[in-house]
């Protein structure tokens, strides 16, 4: 059985092995981009609404925590990038690449090397720091996908059906929008039956795999968002989200309960303009997890909320006037 640890891709001298007959150049951004902002923006200008679009991260935001939402994108308070965006966006653009450069060479050769390695980009110093787990375990998982393949004899199943795959609904007053990380054949994952029609909707998480009790409200909450986008677009078997941090894939099948509930907060976040009285403050884990500076949100020190302090709820890691308890600061 091959191996495909990542470190083989590095010769001993440390020059890399050949690349395939593909492109393995710097990640692509097609986010950035889509000429669909441009028209979500002429939209909004249009309605005067508060806000061009609703995508999976806004939703979540709202669904989280509508303050620190109003906080973002109504007063446009940005967050600076820390340390875990960096490393997000990173292995994201490495996995896009890959799935690119898999797919250009089966176009070019109508076969797929079983020595998976040598289509993560050729610059190796975008994701040599990421080796362990990361990058390893993703390609354990390509690698399962690709002996499901083999053994169905039939390896035109594992080039993705979608790549960042962009989808909007317009037909809502505030457009709705998503881009999957990747989309694949439902039989190429060992997951489904050999015989299951239709693709899964993949979404990269480089965070911890969540515990079950929060995954109704989190994880299970963004698949069905991105069910009901891709859906129309796409004959979708099932959404999951892969957590290459514990080599996790996690789907979900689609409940009314958790579709009538993406409908429900959809609807408020249209609705709710730029009244801060319509995004009350919901404090929980998120605002505060430790207390370190990169242990709490952004928005931490200007949320009048009380999570993680002496007198609030949760773990106690500040004072009330939210000095850290543990430096003195």
């Amino acid at each position: 059985m091959a191996d495909f640890r990542v470190l083989q891709a590095l010769r001993v001298d440390g020059t890399t092995r050949p690349s395939p007959p593909c492109s393995a150049g710097g990640p692509l951004m097609p986010a950035i981009d889509s000429p669909n902002f441009e028209t979500a923006r002429e939209i909004q200008e249009e309605r005067d609404t508060h806000m061009p679009y609703i995508s999976k991260s806004r939703l979540m935001e709202y669904a989280k925590n509508p303050y620190h939402l109003y906080l973002k994108y109504i007063r446009g308070l940005r967050e600076p990038e820390n340390r875990w965006m960096r490393r997000g966006s990173n292995i994201h653009s490495v996995f896009e690449d890959y799935y690119h450069n898999v797919r250009e060479a089966f176009e070019e050769t109508g076969d797929v090397c079983d020595d998976l390695t040598i289509y993560l980009p050729a610059d190796y110093t975008r994701w040599m720091d990421y080796t362990e787990p990361f990058i390893t375990n993703f390609l354990m998982f390509e690698a399962r996908r690709l002996q499901r393949c083999c053994d169905l004899d039939d390896v035109s199943l594992f080039p993705a059906v979608g790549i960042e795959a962009e989808v909007w609904d317009w037909n809502q007053l505030i457009p709705r929008m998503g881009f999957a990380d990747v989309i694949v054949e439902a039989a190429s994952l060992p997951d489904f039956s050999a015989d299951t029609a239709g693709v899964v909707v993949i979404d990269f998480k480089t965070g911890k795999t969540p515990p079950k009790k929060y995954r109704n409200d989190g994880i299970f909450l963004e698949l069905e968002y991105y069910a009901l986008l891709f859906e129309e677009e796409y004959d979708v078997a099932a959404v999951g989200g892969y957590y290459p941090m514990n080599d996790d894939f996690i789907t979900a099948e689609s409940t009314e309960k958790r579709r009538s509930k993406v409908e429900r907060l959809c609807q408020e976040l249209e609705d709710a303009g730029t009244d801060v009285d319509n995004y009350p403050i919901n404090p929980g884990p998120l605002c505060a997890w430790g207390p370190n500076e990169d242990q709490k949100s952004s928005f931490y020190h200007i949320c009048p909320c009380k999570w993680a302090t002496e007198s609030g709820p949760g773990p106690t890691f500040y004072s009330d006037n939210k000095e850290s308890l543990e430096s003195g600061s």
